[in-house]
């Protein structure tokens, strides 16, 4: 059996945030307006989820990826407050 290509794993990373995380982000800045009240403060909240669901999104099994996004992003929001 041969070894897998150094890339592969970053691009199966990359292919599932693309898949799983990026179609929605008008949701996930819309419940940060919502949970911040400020545009500034949800755009950065937004980058937050975005980095912390990059680096999670290896243990992320694929079942109801909205429910999975917007955890990570409330959880975020509990830490910046």
């Amino acid at each position: 059996m041969a070894a897998p290509e150094a890339g592969t794993d970053q691009a199966d990373r990359d292919a599932r945030f693309r898949e799983y995380v990026l179609p929605e982000l008008d949701v996930m800045y819309r419940v940060a307006r919502s949970l911040t009240r400020n545009p500034t403060d949800a755009e950065d909240l937004v980058q937050d989820t975005l980095l912390r669901a990059y680096r999670a999104i290896d243990r992320f099994a694929g079942r109801y990826p909205r429910a999975w996004r917007l955890t990570i992003l409330r959880h975020a929001q509990r830490n910046r407050v």
